[in-house]
Order: structure tokens, then sequence, then C-alpha cells
């Protein structure tokens, strides 16, 4: 069973791109938060080495995956990162990975509430 409503998540969305399938879904949101946690840090790391590509693929990858977990507003954000990243708009950077890391935080804080309610 899923909660209603998790903050950063549209689970309705979620959902029905997964034709309606409650256990597939929490799964899903479950391998995210496993696999893409510490996104935020891996991020910052690849900038502070000068490695512009791997902040990219990183970025990317979430912009692909938030997709299927309902993670509207962390999709939007993701979208709007990669593009700063790759036209080296340093002005719109750290404002926006700001936005980005907190939005990663509401999502994973969410997901660990998932984890905690009973099946």
């Amino acid at each position: 069973m899923l909660p209603e409503t998790l903050p950063g998540l549209n689970l309705a969305q979620a959902l029905e791109r997964q034709d309606g399938d409650v256990a597939f879904v929490k799964s899903l949101l479950l391998v995210f938060a496993s696999k893409h946690g510490e996104v935020d840090r891996e991020i910052r790391q690849a900038l502070s080495c000068g490695d512009r590509e791997q902040a990219i693929r990183c970025v990317h990858t979430m912009k692909s995956v938030s997709s299927y977990i309902g993670a509207t507003q962390l999709q939007t954000l993701a979208t709007k990162l990669e593009s700063v990243l790759k036209e080296e708009d340093e002005v719109q950077l750290k404002p926006l990975l700001a936005d980005f890391s907190t939005e990663v935080g509401q999502v994973m804080a969410s997901i660990d509430k998932l984890e905690l309610e009973p099946a």
C-alpha cells in the first residue's frame, strides 16, 4: 500500500506510468533511494574536481529516473540544471544546485517514510 501523498512525489503519476502496480512503484522508489541517495554529493564532487561531464551525466540520469517515480519537481530542476551545466552558466549554477539539493533531500525523506510504513 502506498500513502495518498508524499512530499516531492506524484504517486498517482508514478502508478499511472507503471499500470497501477503498487508493489512495483514501491520497489522503484526504494531502488531509486538506494542508487541515487548520494547524487547531490556526487554532482558537487564532480564539479569540485573539474569534471563537468560527470556532473552532467549524474544530472541527466536524475532527470530520466525521477520521471518514473513521479518526482516531477526534481525532474524539472534536473532538466534546468543540466542546461545550466552544459551552457557553463556559473551565475545560475549555485542557486539552482541548491534548489536541486533541497528537492533531492525532500524526495529521499519521503521515500524514507515509505520504508518505515508497514506493508
